[in-house]
């Protein structure tokens, strides 16, 4: 029956898919929508001969003045997701799947070059999952972004930007610190940013908290538990050509924080450096971060290291691109010591363990040899295969939200399990996107010495509308 309904479903979302593609083809080689919705750019549709697209006039609808303009957009994304094992069997199966769903939708305002206020409002929904929604899962309705920008210069490489309000936030490559566009409802932060432009460098800064996602409506507020403050500079790297340096600062605060080592006030300062960019066929992305401050009265030393080196033959059939991903982060090598080791990914993506989320940042090392086929002009196959090891077997496994999963106490094994993944990319047109996924966590020793220690299998599509 449960495969049934799988099935069912993923034959319906694709012979949509299908439709929308037939009756909707979109040539158009502009950019796509983006994640940051607040980073689109729709002012060159003024002009009104270069509007192709059904949507065109809602992203451009002038207010009777050069440069005052209103831009609307929104998405919806249907999400249907099966776990056997769920949580490697600490949580109740559904045996029939559940389905969550997000809706957004933002209105940007544009008075000029120098005033602009944008909001978008969040609903993100869950239904039928045995023991409720997660905690990433329900936000009936609320603000998610509501924030005003003062801009002094019409000189996009030369200007500065006070931003004010509700807003999402993102560092370096997102790893660390991310509006977590996997989950169902999208992190946002109450805080005051800076920004400016010169020639090619952005430099920001910015304090503020994150917002304590509450399931009802209107009910989403500032946690007062933690706060976060940053500053951070990025730009070409002057020593490779096409490639990209960033430098950032980020000061973390939280009044209860728990680890395995215990729980207590921390205050983390974490310093960071990325460089990406291209080299022929080799693409690359790397980053490290160091981290330090005080645990209850105590000493933090961790340290974590992300790296993606990729090739790409585009010549070659299906325009393979062959990766290896590796992810280090520190643990607690002490549990009588005066410093805690473990690394704090702050506020992360899923990136470490893919759509399924089983794994998180803290105390881990990860390989994962990644490859990338294109199938057909809009559908990709990117297949990998994580290995995850604790990296001290004196600290415990986290979760993607920071929680210790299991304490490192009830074993000294190191390898956490194997996950293979099969994910399926499908683009339909600039509105249209179908993702579908299945993946097989193999739990290893130590999840069998901290039970229960069960392997997982996931299966997961949704379908994304996006103008």
């Amino acid at each position: 029956m449960r495969f049934r309904l799988v099935f069912t479903l993923l034959a319906v979302v694709v012979s949509q898919a299908a439709l929308s593609a037939q009756t909707t083809p979109s040539p158009d080689p502009r950019p796509a929508y983006l994640d940051l919705r607040w980073d689109e750019n729709w002012s060159y549709l003024r002009d009104q001969s270069k509007r192709s697209d059904y949507a065109d006039p809602l992203k451009y609808i002038s207010l009777g003045r050069d440069g005052w303009y209103i831009s609307l957009g929104g998405e919806s994304r249907t999400r249907y997701e099966f776990f056997r094992n769920a949580t490697f069997g600490s949580a109740p199966n559904t045996p029939n799947g559940f389905i969550i769903q997000r809706y957004l939708f933002h209105t940007d305002i544009h008075l000029g070059p120098h005033v602009r206020f944008f909001v978008q409002a969040q609903s993100g929904l869950e239904g039928g999952r045995v023991g409720g929604p997660r905690a990433t899962d329900r936000d009936e309705f609320d603000i998610h972004q509501g924030f005003a920008d003062l801009s002094t210069a019409e000189d996009a490489k030369k200007s500065v930007t006070f931003r004010l309000g509700r807003q999402e936030l993102q560092f370096g490559s997102g790893h660390y610190f991310s509006a977590s566009e996997v989950f169902n409802v999208r992190r946002s932060f109450d805080a005051g940013r800076v920004f400016w432009q010169t020639g090619g460098w952005t430099w920001n800064a910015l304090v503020g908290r994150p917002v304590e996602v509450n399931p009802g409506i209107f009910d989403d507020s500032p946690d007062h538990r933690q706060a976060v403050w940053a500053a951070g500079v990025y730009g070409p790297n002057p020593l490779i050509k096409k490639g990209n340096l960033s430098f950032y600062y980020i000061g973390y605060e939280h009044k209860l924080a728990v680890y395995d080592k215990g729980a207590g006030k921390e205050t983390r300062h974490t310093f960071g450096s990325r460089i990406s960019g291209t080299r022929g066929s080799f693409d690359y992305n790397y980053e490290i971060l160091f981290q330090t401050g005080t645990f209850r009265n105590d000493n933090i030393l961790a340290l974590g290291v992300a790296t993606e080196t990729g090739f790409t033959r585009a010549k070659w059939r299906f325009s393979p691109r062959f990766a290896l991903r590796s992810d280090t982060s520190s643990g607690d090598r002490n549990r009588n010591s005066t410093t805690l080791g473990t690394f704090n990914p702050l506020f992360p993506t899923t990136a470490y363990s893919g759509l399924i989320g089983l794994i998180g940042a803290s105390n881990v090392v990860d390989v994962t040899p990644t490859m990338r086929f294109h199938l057909l002009r809009k559908l990709y196959f990117l297949p990998e295969a994580s290995f995850f090891w604790r990296e001290s077997t004196v600290d415990g496994l986290y979760s993607v939200v920071d929680s210790l999963l299991r304490t490192g106490k009830l074993s000294q094994a190191r390898f956490i399990g194997t996950q293979v993944s099969a994910p399926f990319q499908y683009q339909i047109d600039r509105h249209f996107s179908y993702t579908a996924l299945v993946t097989r966590f193999y739990a290893s020793q130590f999840m069998k010495e901290t039970p229960p220690g069960r392997s997982v299998t996931y299966f997961t599509n949704f379908l994304t509308y996006k103008f």
